[in-house]
């Protein structure tokens, strides 16, 4: 898979830094499993950053499935759009 970089204009230089909502222990397998397969995708990467959003584990009505967000509207109001 070949993704695109990007880069965000972010109107100021405060840092948007959010204490993670709790997480129950069965679900942090799902979560840790997600993301090393984003990991290995190429999709995310490690890093050290100042920045963090909530990471957000929800169950499929259909299937039982899960699916994985990250909710980034405190960093969407601070981006400047081009």
């Amino acid at each position: 898979m070949e993704l695109e970089e990007f880069t965000l204009k972010l109107m100021h230089e405060n840092p948007v830094n959010l204490k993670p909502y709790p997480l129950p222990y069965v679900k942090l397998k799902t979560v840790r499993k997600e993301i090393r397969a984003m990991v290995d995708l190429g999709v995310i990467e490690t890093t050290e950053s100042a920045y963090r959003s909530y990471a957000v584990l929800v169950q499929k009505k259909s299937d039982g499935t899960h699916s994985f967000y990250v909710d980034n509207r405190k960093l969407n109001w601070i981006t400047e759009f081009q």
